[in-house]
């Protein structure tokens, strides 16, 4: 339940942060570019790659275990940036504005 409540809120503020921020933008490639944003592979690759990983606040060693596989699999297949997997979908956005996603 509050996995589901969680993603609603991020979800939102996305959308929301997006909305006010890019007026201009097709109503579209808004939902492509919040699908983008709160994708949980992307963000997983954000936080991977930020280290921000290793701030998580936890006692389960499964959790170490799956976080450290996934880890040396980021590592090891060298993936795309965020912005790279979402430009194709709006590369005429400026990816300075995106602040809010990475």
């Amino acid at each position: 339940m509050l996995e589901f409540l969680g993603d609603s809120v991020l979800d939102l503020l996305i959308t929301w942060h997006l909305y006010q921020s890019h007026t201009y933008i097709d109503p579209g490639v808004l939902t492509d570019l919040c699908s983008a944003s709160v994708n949980n592979d992307n963000f997983a690759q954000v936080v991977v790659r930020h280290n921000l990983h290793q701030h998580l606040l936890h006692s389960s060693g499964l959790l170490v275990s799956q976080i450290t596989k996934y880890v040396k699999v980021i590592s090891e297949s060298n993936p795309k940036s965020l912005p790279s997997i979402i430009a194709p979908k709006v590369s005429f956005v400026d990816h300075s504005s995106l602040f809010f996603i990475i």
